[in-house]
């Protein structure tokens, strides 16, 4: 019998670690300025590098993506997409 390969993509939220680094005289003078640097532009200033948190993902359900699918199948041959989640595909 032949075999047929298919994919199924997946849309997930997950967390990554972001590491800063900041110069300041004392902890707290460092913490401050980290705190203004994240109200002001989320941290961009004292980005140095980041990593994902593996374990941390979650399958995010259409409710949760604007209505949007959050998985499709494919066809692996051809990469034709065969069905998503949407809502619409649902009822």
């Amino acid at each position: 019998m032949a075999k047929f390969d298919f994919y199924l993509d997946r849309k997930v939220t997950a967390w990554m670690r972001e590491h800063h680094l900041i110069e300041a005289e004392t902890a707290e003078e460092a913490r401050q300025k980290m705190i203004d640097n994240f109200i002001d532009n989320g941290c961009a200033e004292s980005f140095m590098e980041h990593e994902f948190c593996h374990g941390s993902e979650e399958f995010l359900m259409p409710y949760d993506n604007n209505e949007q699918p959050t998985m499709e199948l494919y066809d692996w041959l051809s990469d034709e997409l065969l069905i998503d989640n949407s809502p619409i595909n649902e009822e």
